[in-house]
């Protein structure tokens, strides 16, 4: 984005130090929680990964990925993923990794999807409701409330 290149340069011509009491610490890599341009940053960073992703479906905010097409497909997204964790900083946390999949869906013990949780209801993403039933009746009624 060359357009705030000045901008990105005035904001980090060193390294910024964290500072904890009588503590600092100089940071070197990565975004900072409360850095403004942490998120462009995240996100600029990742979507070369997301783009080279084949799953029919293929959604990124932020650290949050979702993808959805054949199994196959999937499995082999989701190990281009695990396999490109040093290059985008991004380990998965396979217990906060969900599957969604109907019961004659076949997945091997030795795929990566088996350690996923399996979603059968309530089903929703980033916390909005996906189909019609108990997640969107829970979501609607906690808005109410």
């Amino acid at each position: 984005m060359p357009e705030i290149y000045r901008l990105v340069h005035a904001a980090y011509p060193c390294e910024p130090i964290l500072v904890y009491g009588e503590h600092g610490l100089r940071s070197s890599e990565g975004a900072q929680r409360g850095d403004s341009l942490g998120p462009l940053e995240f996100c600029e960073a990742i979507h070369p990964l997301l783009t080279d992703l084949q799953s029919a479906v293929k959604i990124g905010f932020m650290d949050d990925i979702t993808i959805a097409g054949d199994v196959q497909t999937v499995e082999a997204d989701v190990n281009t993923i695990s396999n490109h964790s040093v290059d985008t900083g991004l380990k998965l946390n396979i217990s906060k990794c969900e599957i969604i999949a109907g019961n004659s869906v076949a997945i091997h013990d030795s795929s990566i999807l088996s350690k996923f949780v399996k979603v059968t209801k309530d089903i929703t993403l980033l916390g909005a409701p996906v189909v019609k039933g108990p997640a969107q009746v829970a979501a609607l009624t906690h808005k109410i409330d």
